[in-house]
């Protein structure tokens, strides 16, 4: 966003930019699927899969995760690229397991991370490899990352973040030396208090002071049109605070897109019923495993949204 639109706004940064370290706001719905991502780590060491479409919010969401993660795990935060490679994933390994990867092959850094797993597991320790993207990862560096965390020991719980059909393609890679299935959380999409309380909040932690831009009626339009997606609202409000500035009629005009209001219960309760089926899936299939160790509660970072609340 042009400096000029920021001071106009009253912003010290763009408040809709995109990435893991935006700001997160930490609804309750999200709240759910981060304690049953630690149940489910603690109930199987397959790999777990967080999914959702572009813009969904998976980056922010996996790196609260990684911060508010509770002993005895440890936390390892990867961000996958179309070109990564086996090496980049063993010696980001390798460092964040405090080990040095100078001058070593691929092979042996391997052969040291999956060593030092072991020892850390023996001390009660469990290494959780957290990969943002994980579908963009070409298929001979996706199938080491599976190898490292399909193991009975379970030495790394892997959680992989990706579109929605990153499950069936991790089974797929894996078959006949794995299982048919494998735990999936969905994240969710905003519904119109959650918008309401994002795009105020983002605009406050932007710099903004005042009333809020953003109408009850606006966040009630924003919501249907973006379908509770944070990268698609993220798009619609720069476009509003654009035209705004620019003092010409938005293009995102309320009654132009009345076309966009679409159903969105139907599929939140879908997404409740497929998070409660696999946590049931693997109490039943797991059921000669040791007892998981009690684990606090995790508290993922909290962000108090500031008044004024759009009306």
């Amino acid at each position: 966003m042009q400096q000029s639109i920021l001071q106009y706004h009253g912003l010290t940064k763009d408040p809709f930019s995109n990435g893991a370290k935006a700001t997160f706001l930490n609804t309750g719905a999200l709240q759910q699927r981060a304690a049953l991502l630690v149940e489910l780590c603690a109930l199987t060491p397959r790999p777990i899969i967080v999914s959702g479409e572009e813009g969904a919010g998976k980056s922010s969401f996996l790196n609260a995760i990684a911060i508010a993660l509770p002993s005895p795990y440890v936390s390892i935060l990867w961000k996958a690229r179309d070109d990564s490679t086996s090496d980049e994933l063993f010696t980001h390994l390798a460092a964040s397991l405090g080990l040095n990867a100078a001058q070593q092959t691929t092979e042996e850094l391997a052969e040291a991370v999956r060593a030092q797993l072991v020892r850390m597991g023996a001390a009660g320790t469990i290494a959780v490899l957290l990969v943002d993207d994980a579908d963009r990862l070409a298929d001979e560096v996706f199938d080491q990352l599976l190898e490292l965390g399909y193991t009975d020991e379970g030495w790394l719980r892997l959680v992989l973040t990706g579109h929605p059909d990153l499950t069936a393609h991790a089974v797929s890679r894996r078959a006949g030396s794995g299982p048919d299935w494998l735990p999936h959380v969905e994240l969710p999409a905003l519904n119109v208090d959650e918008v309401a309380d994002y795009l105020h909040l983002r605009m406050a932690d932007a710099g903004a002071t005042g009333d809020s831009p953003f109408t009850g009626e606006l966040c009630r339009h924003f919501q249907t049109r973006a379908r509770g997606n944070p990268g698609e609202l993220n798009r619609i409000a720069t476009e509003y605070l654009r035209a705004q500035f620019r003092r010409t009629p938005t293009p995102i005009g309320i009654e132009a897109d009345r076309r966009w209001n679409l159903p969105l219960i139907g599929g939140v309760a879908a997404g409740v019923i497929i998070l409660a089926g696999s946590l049931v899936a693997l109490m039943g299939s797991d059921s000669d495993a040791p007892a998981p160790p009690e684990l606090p509660p995790l508290e993922l970072p909290k962000r108090e949204v500031p008044p004024p609340k759009p009306a």
